[in-house]
């Protein structure tokens, strides 16, 4: 499968770049992350650049085309260094769409 067909079938992962996609006996897996290279602070709203530490999100979905699909997103946490705000560090939001999605936390 190309990247292009997946944004077709999957016009959700159009704001994350996908970094591979593999298909093996128990279904489709996806590796993305976000296309942005700053996020801003869900408490006071300035924009950080700064990385603390990354993780993987793992969102799973019943079937794409008969098959399981399984989504890992890799997030960043940055720190706030605005010198007021009682957020030190906090975690990007991505914007997917996760109604038919199951958000597994891996950790």
């Amino acid at each position: 499968m190309r990247l292009a067909d997946l944004t077709v079938l999957l016009p959700h992962l159009a704001g994350v770049v996908v970094q591979r996609i593999e298909r093996s006996a128990a279904g489709l897996r996806i590796w993305a992350q976000s296309r942005a290279g700053r996020a801003a602070c869900g408490r006071c709203g300035r924009s950080a650049g700064r990385v603390h530490s990354r993780y993987e999100r793992r969102l799973t979905d019943a079937a794409l085309a008969g098959e399981p699909v399984e989504i890992r997103l890799r997030v960043r946490r940055f720190f706030c260094d605005t010198p007021l705000c009682p957020a030190h560090t906090f975690v990007e939001q991505i914007a997917l769409p996760l109604v038919a999605w199951r958000l597994e936390l891996e950790g």
